[in-house]
């Protein structure tokens, strides 16, 4: 009676003989049923960089015009309200991205998981036949 081979282990070999690339590509295998949320993530990862950029510049620009000018404080609402709206909106596209990033991920984790339960389980009798006589 021979032992199955299982996608490259052998009784004799076990070493999984696995590219990088080969494990990237399975990876985004997983991700395939979810295209919407994966690109949704990608999007909201995006807008709170660029929302991170322009918090930073607005602010940069704010306390550059008004230690320059501490006269025309006044004048400088557009910017205030720049650096209002750009820290708000920093938070909301950052919990957003947070949100589905992590859903996707535990839906990608979930189909992983069941994907290793499905492998491994046809392995338990055959590993713990040779038990079965101590």
């Amino acid at each position: 009676m021979s032992r199955p081979v299982i996608q490259g282990i052998t009784p004799k070999n076990r070493q999984i003989q696995l590219s990088l690339w080969r494990v990237i590509v399975r990876l985004f295998q997983f991700q395939r049923p979810f295209p919407w949320r994966f690109t949704l993530s990608i999007l909201l990862r995006f807008c709170t960089v660029g929302t991170n950029i322009g918090l930073m510049a607005t602010s940069g620009y704010l306390i550059a015009k008004a230690a320059l000018h501490p006269a025309t404080i006044l004048l400088l609402w557009m910017p205030i309200v720049g650096v209002r709206f750009f820290g708000l909106s920093r938070a909301v596209f950052r919990y957003a991205e947070r949100y589905f990033s992590h859903d996707l991920t535990f839906r990608i984790l979930r189909q992983i998981r069941v994907w290793l339960y499905r492998r491994i389980e046809p392995l338990v009798p055959m590993m713990f036949s040779c038990y079965w006589w101590r």
